[in-house]
């Protein structure tokens, strides 16, 4: 029953997802909330498609061809290639955003998604960082930005708060789930809050 509560949140949680849930924040708790619906649908459908569908598409054709035995990509050394997708995904979500002339916070957001992406592919080569954790480091890092800016107009410093506890969760089934050590989950959240918060300053 453990075992299987900490598998649904980690797919509920995979790192693919990440961006759509950060729309979901900024379209749903921030100033940005009042903005047409149908617009707001689009954008969100587009950055899904480009940050989860295109990467999804590339492991999956991987997957088939034998070049990744694990889609959840479990196996540190079958990593590479698909975090090298994954970050020209996201540099194409930060080119859209940026000429949709959206606020210049959220093509940053991808930037660092980006950045982030980067330094773990390389950490990689030599150790295994959890994708998970950084995806949640980057959530709370958005959130907490929003909330210091003023730009949230619900649920304030309550949701980077809450996105603290939810990431203990997820770091705490990545545990359970033995795909990851304390140290690995921890490096994780660190290197994708710095990397997010940071390219949101600048």
């Amino acid at each position: 029953m453990r075992d299987r509560f900490a598998r649904i949140v980690s797919i509920a949680t995979f790192p693919l997802l990440m961006p759509t849930y950060a729309l979901a924040i900024v379209f749903l708790c921030s100033y940005m909330h009042g903005f047409d619906a149908v617009v707001l649908w689009t954008v969100t459908s587009a950055a899904f498609g480009l940050t989860a569908v295109v990467p999804g598409a590339g492991i999956f054709i991987m997957y088939r061809l034998g070049k990744v035995t694990d889609p959840a990509l479990n196996k540190q050394r079958e990593r590479l290639l698909p975090f090298v997708i994954t970050i020209l995904a996201y540099f194409a979500t930060a080119f859209y955003f940026t000429r949709l002339r959206a606020p210049h916070w959220m093509s940053a957001f991808m930037v660092g998604a980006s950045v982030a992406l980067a330094i773990a592919a390389v950490i990689n080569l030599r150790w295994k960082i959890s994708g998970h954790s950084m995806g949640m480091g980057g959530l709370t890092a958005l959130s907490l930005f929003l909330a210091v800016k003023g730009y949230l107009v619900t649920f304030g410093f309550a949701l980077p708060l809450g996105l603290i506890l939810l990431s203990g969760l997820v770091g705490t089934c990545r545990l359970l789930l033995g795909r990851h050590t304390l140290g690995q989950v921890g490096a994780g959240y660190v290197l994708g809050f710095a990397a997010i918060y940071i390219s949101m300053l600048i």
